[in-house]
């Protein structure tokens, strides 16, 4: 099928064509079956969307909605006021461990000789002899 007989099937749902459109389109679909059920199959799901879906909303919806919302805020369900204490205790808990791990890595850094992430975090530089030394050379210096 030609992209331009779909763009114009496609349009005769929405809008009325132009009689020499109407005519291209009436001409193809009395030559190509396939046209016509992919016609038939296009109504069939245009149906059925309209079919299911709701015509409006009854009046007032959206005040009867945030009245809703209001009453719920107004009561101040137990689930809300755990919920608001969790959150002012992390952000408490945060504070304070940001502040601690800050004063750990400057701790850190200041007692190291290298300015780096690894002495910031306090793990020990090791040379690159250290990291390829066989672990059976360390058994057999201590004994």
């Amino acid at each position: 099928m030609k992209e331009e007989i779909l763009e114009l099937l496609g349009r005769s749902f929405d809008s009325s064509l132009s009689d020499a459109e109407q005519q291209q389109l009436d001409e193809a679909l009395a030559e190509s079956a396939e046209l016509r059920a992919e016609k038939s199959r296009l109504e069939t799901l245009r149906n059925a969307v309209s079919s299911s879906a709701a015509t409006s909303f009854d009046p007032f919806f959206a005040d009867r909605v945030m009245q809703r919302l209001r009453e719920e805020q107004a009561e101040g369900s137990e689930e809300s006021l755990i919920a608001d204490s969790l959150i002012v205790l992390f952000r408490r808990v945060a504070a304070v461990a940001a502040v601690l791990t800050l004063c750990v890595m400057s701790y850190n850094l200041f007692s190291s000789e290298h300015m780096s992430l690894a002495a910031a975090m306090g793990i020990p530089q090791e040379s690159i002899s250290d990291v390829l030394e066989s672990p059976f050379e360390s058994l057999l210096e201590e004994s």
